[in-house]
């Protein structure tokens, strides 16, 4: 059956009972005969025309203002609405010109452009100022499109307006709010972005625009959470979760050749209801991310400068307590070897006693000799300080060596020697005693400037490297000083052995030795390279995390 048109709905009742009828009485042929020439009829009737008072009234009756003028603008038509907006009835208006409704701030250009636009036989949009009946003003939406005859030439004009002053009023709060929230957030010296699912940026300040700047177009709410992410790898997992993180700290290289800049990052989801079509029944929301990034470089660089400072003076300190240790354990050591042989001088003469006087004289003083030289030895040895007592942790020994290095920076500028850091990114834990492994690795250091001041190579360099193999952290330090004979590489961790001369050097000779003290401490190994030609190329392993 064809689609019903909705123009005349109603079927004769003699159309109906003709219909029953034949439905009840006829045989099956003679149904579809009769429903055929039915609808036949009704579809004619469907088919006239729209019934004129029926348009007269939908114009009559629009939500919209609406009037119709001659050529000249004057009035020849307004409908209720027309008077609802304006305040003039219908009487009041027609025959007046549309200027009536005009006012002064309106700017002139907007007539003539919508003047030309009529000429032109064109229809026109825009925005005008108008005036009530009481003269109170109000913002007009207004589209006027020509009236043409079967010719092609206007005949009359069309005006349709609505009063959109509240809509106006409304979308000017919302950019006066919008001008408020962007002055108070370019105020904010932290960079701030809000971020979408996606991670598309939709607003921002003017801190985070100068750091994309800084960044030569990068965008920085991309660099810091993925920065973030290779920290830590628990993170995507809070991002992908959508929870809120604060005080997060991170840092980035903003730009080649200088240093890295740090930033304490807070994040916030929130969800805002969703602008789409879809989402006017369904209330959806759509997740969004506040991102404020505030710059900690200064505080993170004063930090260190403190840090730096404490540990130069530790490590000072500490230097110090190990050149006492090592002169007292050199005096302690000196004096053994006598009383060893006075010892055995005295053992001897016990032997012989009673074969004369002179020699239980001689017992007698040398005995008190050694008693003297016994308290004496005991005084020494309580008169070493003991090391600093901390307890083993797990640490990474590419920080230790770095803390090493930024104390003896002055140092080695002053040597004139050229230090190449090459750590490996990263680095397996290695548990054992901080401040132990921090004097191996500067004691290390000073025996390398202390070999290439010696030497008369133009080369000065000294090379650092970490590395990690199979359950080991390895740690070398080369450097281009006259190296160490074969036939010395393992008498140079005798205590008090030493390849400088005397008077070379600030200490008694117990360096390697007390390296390989706290190398043997921590299950490690170490070595003299034999394959390195170059100077002399120290190689020392420790265990990963062996507690």
């Amino acid at each position: 059956m064809p689609e019903l048109k909705q123009k005349n709905t109603s079927i004769s009742t003699q159309a109906l009972n003709t219909l029953v009828e034949s439905y009840l009485h006829a045989p099956s042929p003679a149904l579809a005969k009769t429903l055929h020439a039915i609808l036949a009829e009704w579809e004619s009737e469907q088919e006239q025309p729209l019934p004129p008072h029926i348009l007269d009234k939908a114009v009559e009756q629009s939500p919209v203002a609406i009037s119709i003028t001659d050529l000249n603008a004057n009035i020849l038509y307004a409908n209720g609405c027309f008077t609802e907006v304006t305040g003039y009835l219908p009487e009041e208006i027609v025959g007046k010109n549309e200027s009536v409704l005009s006012y002064k701030s309106t700017p002139p250009e907007v007539y003539q452009e919508l003047w030309q636009a009529l000429m032109a036989k064109q229809r026109w949009s825009g925005v005008l100022v108008n005036k009530r009946k009481d003269e109170s003003r109000y913002l007009a939406e207004l589209c006027i499109t020509p009236v043409l005859d079967s010719h092609g030439e206007p005949t009359h004009y069309l005006g349709i307006h609505r009063d959109i002053t509240s809509v106006f009023a409304l979308q000017q709060q919302v950019k006066n709010q919008k001008a408020l929230i962007e002055t108070v957030l370019d105020s904010i010296p932290a960079a701030m972005a809000v971020l979408d699912d996606e991670r598309k940026v939709l607003l921002d300040n003017q801190a985070y625009r100068k750091l994309v700047g800084d960044l030569r177009g990068k965008e920085a709410a991309h660099l810091l959470l993925d920065e973030i992410g290779k920290e830590d790898a628990g993170f995507a997992a809070l991002l992908e979760r959508r929870q809120s993180f604060q005080d997060i700290e991170v840092s980035c290289v903003v730009r080649e050749r200088e240093e890295p800049r740090w930033f304490l990052l807070t994040g916030i989801w929130f969800r805002e209801q969703a602008s789409t079509a879809d989402a006017f029944f369904s209330g959806e929301k759509v997740p969004y991310l506040l991102l404020v990034a505030q710059e900690i470089t200064a505080q993170k660089q004063q930090q260190e400068l403190i840090r730096r400072n404490a540990m130069r003076a530790l490590m000072a300190e500490e230097e110090r307590t190990q050149e006492v240790r090592e002169t007292l354990a050199a005096a302690v050591y000196q004096l053994e070897s006598p009383f060893n042989m006075l010892n055995a001088v005295l053992d001897m003469l016990q032997r012989r006693e009673g074969s004369n006087a002179m020699d239980g004289t001689l017992l007698g003083v040398l005995g008190e000799v050694r008693e003297q030289g016994l308290s004496t030895l005991k005084n020494l040895h309580n008169a070493i300080p003991n090391a600093t007592a901390t307890e083993p942790a797990t640490l990474n020994l590419n920080r230790i060596v770095h803390d090493v290095l930024l104390v003896s920076t002055e140092r080695l500028l002053s040597e004139g020697i050229v230090i190449d850091w090459q750590p490996v990114p990263t680095l397996p834990p290695l548990y054992g005693w901080e401040p132990k492994l921090r004097s191996m690795v500067k004691q290390l250091l000073d025996n390398a400037i202390e070999a290439i001041s010696a030497s008369d190579e133009s080369r000065r360099e000294i090379l650092l490297q970490t590395s990690a193999d199979e359950g080991w952290v390895c740690f070398s330090i080369s450097d281009s000083g006259p190296g160490i004979p074969e036939a010395l590489r393992l008498k140079v961790f005798e205590p008090f052995f030493s390849t400088r001369a005397p008077g070379g050097g600030r200490h008694t000779g117990m360096g390697l030795s007390l390296v390989q003290e706290v190398v043997n401490r921590h299950a490690g190994t170490i070595e003299i390279d034999p394959d390195y030609s170059d100077g002399c190329r120290v190689l020392i392993r420790f265990p990963v995390d062996k507690q």
